[in-house]
């Protein structure tokens, strides 16, 4: 599915979307501690950026195990926030990804996530590229 956005309030819900319907399937994620919205970031996604770049990883390519209950948090904080996330399942397939501060998401939904992310997002033009898988 794809999900084209212009403004930020609507890249953030968005982003939450698609995470909250990915649910316990989202096993990792790579995460850029970057921005074009600096100026724009709430309090939050800046502490959530700082901790980013404190684990050590650099800006590009943040690797978060989102077992860790910490790591999780900072991807549904800042990933409305980052120039780029990938996230993936458990067999480090890609199911979701994230670009330019979440104007642009994509993910791969299985067949009973369609209807969850239109009421999530009833108001969002969400194109659906190929069958989901079950």
């Amino acid at each position: 599915m794809d999900i084209d956005i212009t403004d930020r309030a609507t890249a953030e819900r968005a982003c939450t979307a698609v995470l909250t319907v990915l649910g316990e399937r989202a096993a990792a994620a790579t995460i850029d501690a970057i921005t074009d919205f600096a100026d724009a970031m709430p309090d939050d996604a800046r502490a959530a950026k700082d901790e980013l770049m404190s684990l050590g990883q650099g800006e590009v390519g943040v690797v978060l195990d989102l077992q860790n209950g910490r790591h999780r948090k900072l991807l549904y904080v800042f990933a409305p926030w980052s120039i780029q996330v990938d996230v993936f399942d458990e067999e480090a397939l890609l199911i979701a990804n994230f670009h330019d501060c979440g104007h642009d998401v994509l993910f791969v939904p299985h067949a009973d996530d369609i209807e969850q992310m239109q009421t999530l997002l009833p108001d969002l033009p969400v194109a659906r590229l190929r069958p989901g898988r079950d």
